[in-house]
């Protein structure tokens, strides 16, 4: 088993979810040691029951899904950046439910590079976009990435004021990599 397919198992596998994924990697180490483990004697950590051993010990019944994420990702000429390498951004780490994958379209380097953050409402004033606007525009010589949700409102407003001004942006999409982009009018970008 791969890096990669490790980190889709246990992002699919129900229940589990970042904390857990990040106490069983503190344990093993890697992700792909998680699932070479005897899971008829699991060892004792701390957050984890038996519930949660039982629903690890299926975790083949998965297969597909990752499979069809492996597909998508090939497909659409997705870069996985893995939780622990170089190419992940540092300053996610620091979270305590940090993704064990991203899924990178395009070209962006993060190391040694600011992020702002923006979050918004969909249902904006003008006042809003305006103020949003000029922050972006008044930062761009610092040459932030600017990351935002890939929502109506506020956040396309951020992803486009930014690509107006030169600056690179992240959009954290809230869908699956086998659906369609959502909203279906951010498809163009």
């Amino acid at each position: 088993m791969t890096r990669l397919e490790a980190c889709l198992f246990l992002r699919h596998i129900a229940g589990i979810g970042m904390m857990r994924s990040h106490k069983l990697l503190a344990y093993f180490e890697t992700p792909e040691a998680i699932f070479a483990c005897d899971f008829s004697n699991p060892p004792e950590i701390e957050g984890l029951g038996t519930n949660d051993w039982e629903v690890l010990k299926q975790w083949k019944t998965y297969r597909e899904t990752v499979d069809n994420d492996l597909k998508s990702i090939e497909k659409h000429g997705i870069t996985p950046l893995l939780f622990g390498t170089s190419d992940y951004p540092k300053t996610l780490t620091f979270c305590p439910d940090a993704p064990l994958v991203l899924f990178l379209k395009g070209k962006i380097h993060f190391p040694k590079r600011k992020i702002i953050s923006i979050v918004g409402t969909r249902s904006n004033t003008q006042r809003g976009k305006d103020f949003c606007c000029n922050f972006i525009e008044a930062i761009a010589p610092f040459d932030p990435i600017i990351c935002s949700g890939f929502a109506l409102g506020i956040d396309i407003i951020a992803h486009q004021t930014a690509i107006n001004v030169g600056l690179q942006t992240v959009a954290c999409i809230g869908n699956s990599l086998d659906q369609p982009l959502y909203p279906a009018q951010h498809r163009v970008f």
